[in-house]
């Protein structure tokens, strides 16, 4: 049950749209996804919710968006040891958390939908966030002379590992009370004594 929306201030409908249309897709599913619907969680007209979004599509677009944002912040967030090794690993951790607290908006984020274009502002801002981890690995092989190596290659690499870990979590395929955390310290553990 998406919790109701007593009164809003002009200030802040674009913001509470997000947040309520993320709530019921998150708890229910897209068809449940109507302008009617978001005008009536959050007691204003029903043209109101126009006046920010066209159609249901630029609502979702700015989902991505904004889930791109919340995910670099994280990243950097995370980003506090001196030692390489280890700052990939809070980086790699933070990714995984990250997807698992806001699963549909991380699966919105990576998947396909038909009607979404992406904006030149998203699509640069997807490739900044991943830059995150890729600057590290950059560091990272040039700390370990490791010349032979290709930057993007290697991030790449380190990416679909932990992508793979956060996609395996989401899909409940691994134990109860599996702990993500140590899992994805010990994979990027192995990844980075792998480079040469």
């Amino acid at each position: 049950m998406v919790k109701k929306t007593s009164s809003y201030h002009h200030g802040n409908l674009k913001e509470s749209i997000l947040a309520v249309a993320l709530q019921i897709l998150t708890e229910e599913n897209e068809k449940a996804l109507t302008f009617r619907r978001l005008a009536k969680e959050l007691n204003v007209s029903a043209m109101a919710p126009y006046k920010h979004f066209k159609n249901k599509e630029q609502i979702l677009l700015k989902l991505i968006e904004n889930g791109f944002t919340r995910l670099k912040a994280n990243l950097l967030a995370a980003s506090t040891s001196e030692n390489l090794t280890q700052k990939l690993t809070q980086q790699g951790i933070s990714y995984v958390e990250f997807a698992i607290a806001h699963a549909y908006q991380y699966q919105l984020m990576f998947s396909s939908h038909e009607g979404i274009v992406w904006s030149d502002e998203v699509q640069a801002l997807s490739i900044e966030t991943l830059g995150v981890m890729q600057e590290t690995v950059s560091a990272l092989l040039s700390e370990r002379d490791c010349q032979n190596q290709q930057t993007a290659e290697v991030a790449l690499m380190c990416w679909t590992l932990v992508h793979g870990i956060t996609e395996m979590a989401l899909s409940k395929n691994f134990p109860d009370q599996f702990d993500y955390t140590q899992f994805t310290h010990n994979t990027i553990s192995v990844f980075v004594n792998g480079l040469s």
